[in-house]
């Protein structure tokens, strides 16, 4: 049961609490001080969103096919220990502002000291929310997609996710975010920090090289991938033990 429903909720309701928490969150004006802190299991539904504003069109083919889907399935999986967008490794942006209540700004990182994410993991948690027949509909894309990928290094601490809703940008909270999690990385005793970006971003890739990120490999697409407006993934990717915190 999803915490902030009552428990006869249907999902049209659902759907209605999620886009009245976004609205809340693009009608906020206090961008003077932002504050850190850990998700909370009441954030999934905000931090769904927020995954799929990461890369929407990469998102919803992976994940469901339609925005909709995809927002169910990413939750199922924020909810979740273990995945790649579980909120306990989640670190959310809020405004001092009272009516800005809700993250506006997430960063999802996984120390290699905690368990490494799974394939089967992430399967074993849509097989049981959303159905066999779902995923069945995904594995193409899924399976694309991890042919598309690096494995992650030992010692080296992965950003699954970094998100900032639209109406937020530019204002240097993505930046706040990152730095945190390189300080977690190093205070959890992993060496680099990575991530992977689609490699027709160009600006997520600036965004990364201004906070001292390089480019470690790059993987085209499948023309599978590609006819899905997915072109490939760069492996970014930053040293800690030269950089102070």
């Amino acid at each position: 049961m999803r915490p902030d429903l009552p428990e006869r909720a249907t999902e049209e309701t659902y759907l209605e609490v999620r886009w009245s928490k976004l609205n809340s969150i693009s009608m906020c004006n206090d961008h003077s001080s932002i504050q850190l802190r850990p998700a909370f299991v009441t954030d999934t539904a905000v931090l769904a969103e927020m995954v799929i504003y990461s890369g929407e069109n990469l998102i919803t083919h992976a994940f469901g096919g339609n925005r909709r889907d995809a927002l169910i399935s990413v939750e199922a999986l924020c909810r979740t220990s273990g995945t790649m967008f579980s909120y306990k490794m989640a670190t959310v942006a809020i405004p001092e502002a009272p009516a800005c209540p809700d993250p506006i700004a997430v960063v999802i990182a996984h120390p290699s000291t905690r368990e490494r994410l799974t394939a089967r993991a992430l399967a074993d948690v849509l097989i049981r929310e959303r159905g066999w027949w779902r995923v069945l509909q995904m594995a193409p894309i899924a399976l694309a997609l991890q042919r598309c990928s690096e494995p992650i290094p030992a010692d080296v601490t992965y950003v699954s996710i970094l998100a900032v809703h639209p109406d937020m940008r530019s204002l240097g909270i993505g930046s706040k975010l990152l730095r945190h999690a390189e300080t977690c990385a190093r205070n959890e005793g992993d060496q680099a920090i990575c991530l992977d970006v689609e490699i027709d971003n160009p600006r997520a890739i600036s965004f990364y090289e201004r906070n001292g990120y390089q480019t470690e490999s790059e993987r085209p697409g499948s023309p599978y991938l590609r006819s899905h407006g997915i072109a490939g993934m760069r492996r970014m990717f930053k040293d800690l033990t030269g950089t102070k915190a």
